[in-house]
């Protein structure tokens, strides 16, 4: 349910997902983690990462926490994020 509901712009920067300690990962081609938990809310979810992806003030990350999409967590610096479409 997660990946199905993917923003069509976002789709082609994903490189894979799994279960992991959290619930759902999503990890993007630059290596950029995108934790959502479980799949409630996965297109609240998605609009967040949409926005912290698009946030110019952001050079780099590690991670998007998007367990609560309103208040998404991100820190990191090991990963440059993904060129616009």
């Amino acid at each position: 349910r997660v990946l199905g509901a993917a923003p069509r712009a976002l789709r082609p920067y994903l490189a894979s997902s799994y279960y992991g300690e959290s619930g759902v990962d999503v990890e993007t081609t630059s290596g950029i983690e995108l934790r959502f938990g479980d799949a409630s809310q996965a297109d609240l979810k998605w609009k967040a990462a949409a926005a912290v992806l698009a946030d110019p003030e952001i050079e780099a990350l590690d991670y998007v926490d998007l367990h609560a999409p309103a208040h998404p967590a991100f820190a990191g610096s090991g990963h440059t994020l993904p060129p616009p479409p």
